[in-house]
């Protein structure tokens, strides 16, 4: 199989912050790479790929969007317009907020999809899956919590969609075996921050992905193919797995 990349954004907008991606950088990469005949696909596309249903064509990409910020609308429209699909990880509880994060100042001061908005999404052929209901780390949950948290974020989803989420994103990217083994229960796939391309050999609970951050010159030049690109993202793969081990993340 031809390793898929993935990418993590959160929000669209003009700040700094990591979380945040410029709303006219993601129009433009999103449509020059479509002219380059690469489309990004969603999760039914990509689970066919790593059961080998179907052949992955070079080119194929994912556009993920975690949280439920508002300007995810404009993400969905700008794939929609190249010919893809936006993929939406939901994290239930935020529903209607504004801000969507009212307590973390370092979050972009956006309000949150509403239920109308989300329904209406799901009509248009987005793909909204699960980011839990609690945005905490599950790490700190029993299972009891996590089973609770699990079939109360995808009845929401289903409620709002008509469909059972078939994918789940952790909550900071943060799982260990005892999280990703209560999640195999409830979905068919799940994604970390582990940084680098899907592959068939990977732990399909525990997919990689590429924070969108690392990619931003790419809205202006380059793509995901290019072996300098590769390679910068197999140095901080690597710095980033030698700083989890000597400082584990933790998030009370």
């Amino acid at each position: 199989m031809i390793p898929v990349p993935v990418l993590t954004f959160h929000a669209l907008a003009e700040t700094s912050h990591v979380t945040a991606f410029p709303p006219d950088g993601f129009e433009r990469m999103v449509g020059r790479w479509a002219t380059e005949g690469r489309r990004p696909i969603g999760i039914d596309a990509l689970l066919r790929r790593l059961k080998g249903e179907e052949p992955v064509e070079n080119g194929d990409w994912m556009a993920t969007f975690d949280d439920g910020y508002a300007s995810f609308t404009a993400a969905h429209e700008a794939c929609r317009r190249a010919g893809g699909r936006a993929v939406l990880f939901l994290s239930t509880s935020v529903l209607g907020r504004d801000p969507i994060f009212p307590r973390d100042g370092r979050c972009p001061k956006q309000p949150a999809l509403d239920v109308e908005t989300v329904a209406t999404l799901a009509r248009d052929g987005c793909d909204v899956l699960s980011h839990g209901d609690a945005h905490v780390d599950w790490r700190n949950l029993s299972d009891h919590e996590i089973d609770a948290d699990l079939r109360r974020s995808s009845e929401i989803i289903a409620d709002l969609t008509g469909i059972a989420p078939r994918a789940f994103a952790y909550p900071f990217g943060l799982s260990d075996g005892r999280v990703r083994a209560r999640i195999a229960a409830f979905h068919e796939a799940a994604f970390g921050t582990r940084l680098g391309f899907v592959r068939t050999s990977d732990d399909r609970h525990d997919l990689p992905r590429i924070d969108a951050h690392y990619v931003r010159r790419l809205s202006s030049c380059g793509t995901l193919d290019d072996p300098e690109v590769r390679r910068r993202l197999r140095w901080r793969g690597w710095m980033r797995g030698i700083r989890e081990t000597l400082f584990p993340t933790r998030v009370d």
